[in-house]
């Protein structure tokens, strides 16, 4: 193997493990974010108070709420204005669709994209990239012990997934009962036909399969 040849491999072999990384990291904050939703359609955090004391606190739903976030810190207001605009279990969800698109995507991404989505993905995995010598990199957790998966092939989404994107994006990532839309990895057998079908009748020869 030549010398740029052999270059290439590493890049190549790089890039793969970045992927996933990235893939793996918005994956995880989709599964955490929906976790973080007690009662259907209750996905943004919003400020209210207690009936008692009037203390200032986080809720999913003023009247009713199933979250109550108390803060205590000096500046809560700058911990409350923070929570509503960015801890809302909704933006997770769409930041965690963003790094996913983005690692199917990967090869069409610019370099700039690609740092920052390897910045948030390492920051949210707890993980760093170190150097292990002739021009190799690695991907390591933070927590001594903690095991890395390792790379696999991204695939290209379908029409089919797109299309369920699509409508992820459009409702703030909730079905129609309100609950939070699975990955398209998640969707069982029969879902998946059906978004498949719907493609299928826009592009017949395109809408690829529920595999």
């Amino acid at each position: 193997m030549t010398e740029n040849a052999l270059a290439a491999s590493q890049q190549d072999a790089q890039d793969l493990e970045d992927r996933e990384v990235v893939k793996l990291a918005g994956q995880a904050l989709i599964g955490k974010a929906a976790g973080a939703i007690q009662r259907p359609r209750r996905n943004h955090w919003v400020r209210s108070k207690t009936k008692g004391s009037k203390s200032p606190v986080l809720v999913d739903d003023v009247e009713e709420p199933s979250t109550l976030i108390e803060v205590w810190a000096p500046n809560y207001e700058g911990v409350h204005d923070y929570l509503v605009m960015f801890g809302s279990p909704a933006m997770g969800i769409r930041v965690g669709y963003w790094l996913v698109r983005l690692a199917v995507r990967w090869e069409d991404s610019t370099a700039e994209e690609r740092f920052d989505a390897l910045r948030v993905a390492a920051e949210l995995l707890g993980m760093r990239r170190v150097d292990i010598g002739f021009g190799r990199r690695r991907w390591v957790s933070k927590v001594p012990g903690a095991v890395v998966p390792a790379p696999k092939k991204v695939e290209e989404p379908t029409p089919a997934q797109i299309a369920y994107d699509a409508y992820g994006a459009a409702t703030d990532f909730l079905n129609f009962r309100g609950e939070p839309m699975p990955s398209w990895e998640e969707l069982p057998v029969h879902s998946k036909a059906a978004w498949v079908c719907a493609a299928d009748a826009l592009s017949p020869r395109t809408a690829g399969s529920v595999a």
